[in-house]
């Protein structure tokens, strides 16, 4: 039997090679497969192939090239990152995954593909695993029996899925930026906040504790996105005044609504009082993160504390929305009040903890 090399990890997606001169098509993305992955690409050898004509150099390919050339994840391999692990195949389709490689079986072996009687199957009804990790092939075809290219085509393709190491258990996705590890959003997240040198003040941000529309306000605020009325206007957007629809003393940006309208710097007095943490001087999200995230409080109290600055937040908010389209407005001690009662019933109910710990 042929011997087929195959490198299993790939640097980018590969694009169609032009003019390779074989006997037939099949044979032609056979070769295209071996020359693929049994090559180790560099950039050099990609924009050589491009320049002699042999790979196809449309928009997709483009835009591969500049991210590739962008200096944030020039040093990365970029195809890799994310990889499906293959263990029992039970959650990964045969055809339409690319499990294998960056080409999907579907793509690599379309003749197979068409006669193919279920193509949705997944992994463990094409591949046999016995006691000895011994594998056998399970095929159904539409035909009874296969011409001498569908044969040959799936003669490779067994030698192929024969190189491949399965891993034990069930199938996962692997992060494989800093070693094989189980792919999450937070390394996704930690790898991009490292290469664009963000402070990982985020990372508080995601407490169960809190409704994620809640916290998604608080993450709005901290990349300036929140629609008050300087950034609409900054957008084009024609508006009769920006002035502030609570105090009507400023613009309203996100700074003075949120902590230097009389209003708010009123409501985080309160709270300052009542949790025994100085929000009133913090003057910005950033620097109440900050104070959170650097503070000597730790563990539920920290959470505590993540948990009334997102409320007083949504508090404000929802307050300024309400006198601008409804005008209706409630008392500073109405708000007050329903800040104290709405983190304690989120505490009990999604911090599963006892009304006796909040008197800590």
């Amino acid at each position: 039997m042929r011997t087929v090399v195959i490198e299993t990890l790939a640097k980018i997606t590969v694009p169609k090679i032009i003019d390779v001169h074989t006997k037939d098509t099949r044979n032609a993305q056979v070769e295209q497969h071996r020359y693929i992955y049994g090559t180790k690409i560099t950039s050099r050898r990609w924009r050589y192939l491009a320049s002699l004509g042999r790979i196809s150099n449309g928009g997709t390919w483009s835009k591969i090239i500049r991210i590739e050339e962008d200096p944030l994840v020039a040093s990365k391999n970029t195809g890799s990152m994310i990889r499906r692990h293959v263990g029992d195949g039970s959650n990964t389709l045969f055809w339409k995954q690319a499990w294998f490689g960056l080409i999907p079986f579907k793509n690599l072996f379309p003749h197979l593909y068409s006669i193919e009687s279920q193509k949705n199957c997944t992994i463990a009804q094409r591949i046999i695993k016995d006691v000895g990790d011994n594998i056998t092939f399970r095929w159904e075809w539409n035909r009874m029996s296969l011409n001498y290219n569908l044969s040959q085509e799936c003669q490779d393709l067994e030698e192929m899925v024969l190189n491949y190491n399965f891993r034990s258990g069930s199938d996962v996705w692997i992060w494989n930026v800093d070693g094989n590890n189980k792919f999450s959003t937070k390394l996704c997240r930690d790898w991009i906040e490292d290469q664009h040198g963000l402070a990982p003040v985020h990372n508080i941000f995601w407490l169960k504790w809190v409704p994620p529309k809640v916290l998604c306000l608080v993450w709005r605020l901290s990349l300036n996105r929140v629609p008050v009325l300087v950034n609409l206007g900054s957008r084009g957007i024609q508006l009769q005044s920006l002035r502030c629809p609570l105090c009507l003393l400023e613009d309203e940006d996100e700074e003075h609504l949120f902590f230097r309208c009389p209003l708010a710097q009123e409501i985080w007095r309160r709270i300052s009082w009542w949790a025994g943490v100085d929000f009133v001087y913090s003057g910005s999200i950033h620097n109440i993160l900050t104070s959170i995230r650097d503070g000597s409080v730790v563990g539920f109290k920290k959470k505590i504390q993540m948990l009334i600055v997102s409320f007083s937040i949504w508090s404000i908010w929802f307050c300024r929305n309400n006198w601008s389209f409804k005008r209706v407005r409630r008392s500073t001690d109405c708000l007050v009040d329903e800040i104290k009662s709405q983190a304690f019933t989120w505490v009990n109910q999604r911090g599963k903890k006892l009304a006796t710990e909040w008197e800590k």
